[in-house]
């Protein structure tokens, strides 16, 4: 029989770890991006759920991700946001050079970046 129930063990164990700590002081500005052959639409959101303006199309060329970059840059600077995670529909093979081009991104140093991908492409 354990002596101890569930939960924590002692009361060290229920205080957050330095990594969580850090991950709760940080502002991270949410990008969902919702992939197609031709165009896709990109949405931001802030630390609360709040949608910073309306989605936003963009085409699914290297001037629309070049364009998307931009304005992710701007973003960040205007929200003073330390991070961006940014979520990709995985359709069939449309979101590959986004992907790319965005994980090789100027944003990747400073914001570190997270792209969602199906288990299907990992």
């Amino acid at each position: 029989m354990v002596p101890w129930g569930p939960g924590p063990r002692s009361a060290l164990d229920s205080i957050p770890s330095r990594k969580e700590v850090s991950l709760s002081m940080t502002k991270t500005l949410y990008v969902g991006i919702d992939v197609a052959s031709r165009s896709n639409t990109a949405q931001g959101v802030d630390p609360t759920g709040q949608a910073l303006g309306k989605p936003w199309p963009f085409p699914n060329t290297l001037p629309g991700a070049q364009a998307l970059e931009a304005r992710l840059a701007t973003m960040l600077q205007q929200g003073a946001y330390d991070h961006v995670m940014i979520g990709l529909e995985a359709t069939a093979f449309y979101d590959w050079h986004l992907a790319d081009y965005l994980a090789a991104s100027g944003l990747s140093p400073e914001c570190p970046l997270r792209l969602a991908l199906p288990e299907s492409r990992r």
